[in-house]
């Protein structure tokens, strides 16, 4: 695209967003203007086929602006912007750039797209022969205008005499800023900046030279340290040193953790028993804990083979019990994500609940990494590649899926399970329908709950949500929900809270 049509593009695009967002929520406004910029490099034949990342992150920002504007959630609103944002970074370069190299130029291109967009404005005005140059040599001058004005100002409230003269000028100038402030409409300022911050983030984004080169030219394998002939006695004497202490260190760290998760089989995945306690002390400490311990073991695993001992003949023991160590890792998460489970059985869904889930699969895709980092002796370069690919695809799962209904159906679905209607009533709208709950049934539910807890009414109520207000609360939500939904602009329309509507009114 050329220079022009870049910044035409740009202010085209601009007005767009405030025509589309002017006084209204996101809905489907938001899904024209992700598809606009989306659909930009294929109508002026901006991308390039044989390129791999500008292929899967075309599809996937398709995907995830779609989940966006079906679910309309948090999570799907941030990904899909991620996701555009990289797809624009990736339009840079014709080359595959790997995926952690393309994020920090996704998260700053607003500023530098604001530069790129000056610098283009510049050279087309000056390329028609407009006097850039004598503008730009006034404008110079404005910094010590208002410095001067400041001066000005003080110098007036100082002396009343030297404020006689000055009274005229300043009341002039105030007069003209209030007239200005009231003609002028904030929200469409506002909304015409973050148009255009977005425009020029998605026009003008770049990768650097460097992350290209450095991307591009690492293949992921990890190289030998040359030495000396003096130097390499030394060093292969501090190799076969530090494979000894590798050894035993994994030999014992192996041996507790197989007595631990001896232990967590026994006790957490077959013989759990629920004693009424809130299992905070279960869950939380005992999650963190574990989860810590796994990242420590990564970063055992990676300090010993950050060298020479990936070449080293003598480390096959080392290696041996690396694997295994690995192994029982990922046998942790999977304990961890018994505890979850178990906490999500007596205590109902959250996001923190969910998120864990997720966050243990990825975990368990960089536990992978490093075994394949230890057997093909790989580099920092492939892991990084490796677990930022992860987390951008675990981050599109998650999104993918409208989880506050999920939450809304299945706390309600149980009958044991220690649902916080506090919690509860703050589900977004498009969960109301299921968040409608009769009192006598909320009753019978808190009354088993009570029973399990083992805990008196008034002590139970200084806990929980009385179903009564619960109630009250979620009845003010529909009928608020009602009322807003019918007088949406058809641009605020999105699939989760239409179909929310529809089934309140078919409830009525």
């Amino acid at each position: 695209m050329s220079s022009f049509k870049k910044i035409l593009s740009t202010l085209l695009l601009t007005v767009l967003f405030v025509v589309l967002f002017y006084d209204r929520d996101w809905g489907f406004n938001m899904y024209i203007f992700q598809l606009m910029l989306i659909s930009l490099p294929l109508l002026t034949g901006g991308i390039n086929w044989s390129n791999n990342n500008q292929k899967t992150l075309l599809i996937t920002s398709f995907l995830m602006s779609t989940a966006a504007f079906v679910n309309h959630s948090v999570i799907a609103f941030l990904v899909s912007w991620l996701s555009v944002g990289l797809f624009a970074v990736s339009l840079s370069t014709a080359k595959s750039v790997s995926m952690y190299f393309m994020i920090p130029p996704a998260i700053f291109a607003p500023f530098e797209g604001i530069y790129r967009f000056v610098i283009s404005v510049r050279a087309e005005l000056a390329g028609r022969g407009f006097p850039v140059k004598k503008i730009w040599r006034m404008a110079i001058y404005a910094g010590p205008a208002a410095i001067i004005v400041l001066f000005l100002a003080m110098y007036s409230n100082a002396n009343p005499a030297f404020g006689k003269y000055t009274a005229s000028m300043f009341s002039s100038i105030l007069n003209f800023i209030e007239l200005s402030l009231d003609l002028l409409d904030w929200l469409i300022i506002g909304l015409s900046i973050l148009g255009f911050l977005l425009s020029v983030a998605f026009l003008y984004s770049r990768i650097p030279n460097k992350f290209i080169e450095l991307s591009t030219s690492n293949n992921g394998l990890l190289n030998r340290q040359k030495s000396s002939s003096t130097s390499k006695k030394h060093l292969s004497a501090a190799v076969r040193q530090e494979n000894k202490t590798g050894v035993f260190l994994l030999v014992v760290l192996n041996v507790m953790l197989l007595i631990l998760l001896t232990l967590e089989v026994k006790d957490v995945w077959f013989g759990f028993d629920y004693n009424g306690a809130f299992l905070k002390e279960f869950v939380h400490e005992g999650m963190y804990i574990l989860i810590l311990s796994i990242f420590i073991s990564m970063g055992i695993v990676l300090f010993y083979f950050r060298g020479n001992q990936n070449f080293f003949s003598g480390s096959k023991w080392l290696k041996r019990l690396t694997y295994l160590w690995i192994g029982l890792n990922a046998v942790l998460v999977l304990s961890v994500a018994i505890r979850n489970f178990w906490y999500i059985e007596y205590f109902a869904l959250a996001y923190k609940r969910i998120g864990l889930m997720f966050f243990l699969v990825a975990t368990l895709i960089g536990l992978w990494s490093i075994y394949k980092k230890v057997e093909g002796v790989k580099n920092t370069h492939y892991l990084l590649t490796v677990n930022s690919l992860s987390v951008y695809m675990v981050l599109c799962l998650m999104a993918v899926f409208n989880w506050d209904v999920i939450i809304a159906k299945y706390n309600f679905g149980q009958s044991r399970a220690m649902v916080e209607l506090s919690y509860m009533s703050q589900l977004s709208d498009k969960s109301l329908p299921y968040l409608v709950q009769t009192e006598e049934r909320l009753e019978k539910m808190q009354d088993i709950q009570k029973e399990q807890l083992s805990l008196s009414s008034s002590s139970f109520e200084r806990h929980y949500e009385t179903p009564a207000d619960y109630n009250t609360e979620i009845d003010e939500r529909v009928s608020w929900f009602k009322n807003d939904w019918e007088n949406k602009d058809w641009l605020e329309w999105n699939p989760a809270q239409y179909r929310a509507f529809n089934k309140l009114g078919e409830m009525d």
